[in-house]
Formats: structure tokens, sequence, C-alpha cells
């Protein structure tokens, strides 16, 4: 005896289309792709917020004692962790635009 649930088939297996299915998988994949790129785009945006939110921007004027740090001179001595990691202090001569000066 057989089963009535084996001769019968279920609703799935009697609307399924090769060609709808291809279709349907392309615009859903198309979709999660967009939607990702719109959830990228925020979370960039809320970054960005929140890192000019905590930056405070100096501006330097001729004749400032500034510091510089020592990664910045591109000196690659092993020097400990006890080293100091600031050179200076150090006179601005000129300043070329926002935040860039010769020292």
């Amino acid at each position: 005896m057989i089963p009535a649930k084996i001769g019968c088939p279920s609703t799935r297996v009697l609307y399924f289309f090769p060609q709808n299915n291809d279709q349907g998988l392309r615009v859903n994949l198309e979709e999660s792709i967009l939607a990702t790129a719109v959830k990228n785009e925020a979370y960039k945006r809320k970054a960005t917020q929140y890192h000019n939110a905590i930056v405070k921007n100096r501006t330097f004027k001729q004749g400032d004692l500034v510091l510089r740090k020592l990664e910045a001179t591109g000196n690659k001595e092993s020097r400990g962790k006890l080293a100091p990691t600031w050179d200076g202090p150090f006179r601005v001569t000129r300043v070329v635009k926002a935040n860039t000066c010769h020292l």
C-alpha cells in the first residue's frame, strides 16, 4: 500500500518553475546588495560624525611651541618601551595652511 502523500505532489512542487526561480533569486540578490550598501553608507556617516565630535581642532601660530611625535620622524631605531614618545619642544617658524607648519 502506497501512502497518499507520496502520490499527491505538494503545491510547492506544482508551482515551481526553474526560470522564475532564477529570476527571483537574482532580484533577491540585487535587493540584498542594495540594502547592504545603504547600511554601509549609514555606518560610515555615523562613524564620521562620532570622529568629528571627539577630535579637537588645533590651530598653530608663528612662534608657538609644539612637540613632535617620534614616529613621525621616520626613525625606526628600537628605543624600548621606556623611551620618550615625543621630541621637542620646537618653535613654529611658518604656518603653511591649517594644521601644517614648519618647525
